[in-house]
């Protein structure tokens, strides 16, 4: 044997070893629709085993039901060896389960057939972890809901790309029962090309959206939704329930440490980037804490190149918006026509009753418009108590016309300089007198 031929062998022996390293101990494989069959929920699979799911197309929903793991013995679902080469067309779905952790799947489900998830935890589910997929072309991408996670600790959804959803990419809703010790988490998830939303939060406590990387909102090619898009969107269908413990909806929620870019506003009759929209071209924000949605933290994201607004709250009241990076947002050219209103960061309850946008924190953000002349931030005349701290940057990169002074903020009917806000900030809050 030639010392070349020599290496090779070693190499592949190797490469054999490492890979028997990694290679789980596969208490159960499936490799057809069959065997996805003879196993209904998989309910009959103990804690600590690994289920091995071969390369293939699977026309049948992979459904996970039944099982009651823990984190310190799951059950664990993993495409072997070749991570995304099992394909599911149906879905998968988990409920009443827990302990259970599903990995490197590819995973889509036929929109044209209704409303619906290609990755679906709902009832029941909790501790469960759903990591590394690759999901697409659904009409939602993965969903999270009907009180999944209030049993016991939350469930990640982490690691995943989830790409071309007709709808939202994640949706997180109907979880209005959530405590501090039930916190669902997504994170380091890529979501792109979205129809609407990219990520939603809809009646729902103590989720933690981090880390995440979320563009194109708004611009799927089979969009089933007509405007209203933003890329990460926070809201409540009314302001409180009898079925939460705290007597609100969509509370409590963490959006930290996100990237957010490129979401765009789709109106019923045109696209709407050329200025010319149909009347509805008002969203395509990046980061929107919309109406109802109380006592949320929106902490160091950072939000650039959105249709409109890079941070808005709306109609909610009593959130902390803290240290994020907004910039040249408002891309949308029509925006300008509904001056004032659009910004960097807006606080508005403008065509809302007066008040209803009040006792949100602004504190430790910067916030730089490119767009003549959009303000870096706006607070309507009616919005109600709000406190804007000392610390804020409120810059412009887009110099004023000539004898025409437009300033970085806009409070009520009227531009400031940073500094002269300031002090209608602390009027404002009453902190000066």
């Amino acid at each position: 044997m030639t010392e070349a031929a020599g290496v090779l062998v070693m190499l592949s022996l190797m490469a054999s070893t490492a890979q028997a390293a990694t290679a789980p101990r596969c208490s159960l494989k499936i490799a057809s629709d069959a065997d996805l069959a003879a196993h209904p929920g998989f309910a009959d699979v103990p804690a600590g085993a690994t289920v091995c799911i071969a390369p293939g197309t699977y026309q049948r929903q992979l459904t996970i039901a039944g099982i009651q793991a823990s984190a310190a013995a799951p059950v664990s679902f993993v495409a072997w060896p070749d991570t995304g080469a099992a394909r599911f067309t149906a879905g998968v779905l988990l409920r009443d389960a827990s302990g259970v952790t599903v990995t490197g799947l590819d995973v889509t489900q036929d929109p044209r057939l209704g409303p619906g998830s290609a990755v679906t935890i709902d009832v029941g589910a909790h501790d469960n972890v759903v990591r590394g997929l690759t999901v697409h072309g659904a009409h939602v991408g993965i969903s999270i809901g009907s009180s999944a996670g209030a049993a016991g600790p939350g469930n990640q959804v982490v690691d995943n790309v989830v790409r071309d959803s007709w709808n939202t990419g994640i949706a997180i809703g109907d979880l209005s029962d959530g405590t501090a010790q039930d916190v669902n988490l997504v994170a380091r998830n890529r979501v792109t090309s979205s129809g609407g939303h990219g990520i939603e939060i809809n009646d729902a406590n103590y989720i933690a959206v981090r880390d995440n990387i979320v563009s194109g909102s708004g611009t799927g090619v089979n969009s089933v939704r007509q405007g209203g898009y933003s890329g990460i969107h926070l809201y409540s269908r009314e302001a409180s329930t009898p079925a939460s413990a705290h007597g609100i909806r969509t509370a409590h929620n963490l959006i930290s440490g996100n990237r957010v870019e490129g979401t765009r506003e789709r109106p019923a009759t045109q696209r709407c980037d050329d200025g010319s929209g149909s009347g509805v071209c008002t969203d395509g924000n990046g980061i929107q804490v919309d109406r109802y949605a109380s006592f949320n933290d929106v902490v160091a994201n950072t939000v650039v190149g959105n249709a409109g607004a890079g941070i808005s709250i709306y109609g909610a009241s009593n959130n902390r918006i803290l240290d994020n990076i907004v910039r040249g947002n408002n891309q949308q050219v029509g925006r300008r026509r509904y001056f004032p209103g659009p910004a960097e960061i807006a606080v508005s309850a403008v065509n809302l009753p007066p008040g209803s946008t009040s006792g949100n924190t602004i504190a430790g953000n910067t916030a730089t418009t490119t767009v003549h002349k959009i303000p870096a931030f706006y607070l309507s005349g009616n919005a109600g108590p709000n406190r804007v701290e000392p610390g804020n940057r409120w810059l412009q990169d887009e110099p004023s016309s000539p004898g025409y002074f437009w300033g970085p903020v806009y409070i009520g009917d009227k531009w400031y300089s940073a500094a002269d806000a300031m002090r209608v900030f602390e009027e404002l809050s009453g902190r000066k007198k």
